[in-house]
């Protein structure tokens, strides 16, 4: 699957401890909707879309059902360390634009197509 492949490919590059990466189920929401500060992905892996928010506090962003994406059924989120909290939406939008190199994608970037996965981000190509 996609957030595997990719995390796979982290792994082998970088070297990050795989015990690292979590994949949840949007049942595990709850568990972790405290988490403050953090770049979130939820996945969709029905209709192969991919969707990167920010959130100060991750419960108060993520909601099954988003119109985003509606039908996303895993999540993963990234702690933003607390020397760079102010610049967490440029870091979304950092994150939103390296992702579309490689999906395709509504921001007219053009893209290597890896997967026949989607980033389904909108108006994300205009943010500053």
């Amino acid at each position: 699957m996609l957030v595997e492949y990719l995390y796979s490919s982290l792994v082998k590059s970088v070297g990050i401890d795989p015990d690292f990466y979590r994949k949840e189920m949007y049942t595990d929401l709850a568990k972790h909707a405290d988490a403050q500060f953090v770049i979130y992905f939820l996945i969709d892996e029905i209709q192969k879309q991919v969707y990167i928010g920010s959130a100060e506090r991750l419960g108060d962003r993520v909601r099954v059902g988003r119109p985003e994406i509606p039908g996303w059924n895993h999540f993963r989120y990234e702690i933003v360390h607390p020397d760079y909290h102010h610049l967490l939406r440029r870091i979304e939008h950092n994150s939103i634009g390296s992702f579309a190199r490689f999906f395709k994608n509504s921001g007219n970037v053009a893209s290597k197509l890896v997967s026949d996965y989607e980033l389904v981000n909108k108006n994300w190509s205009k943010a500053k």
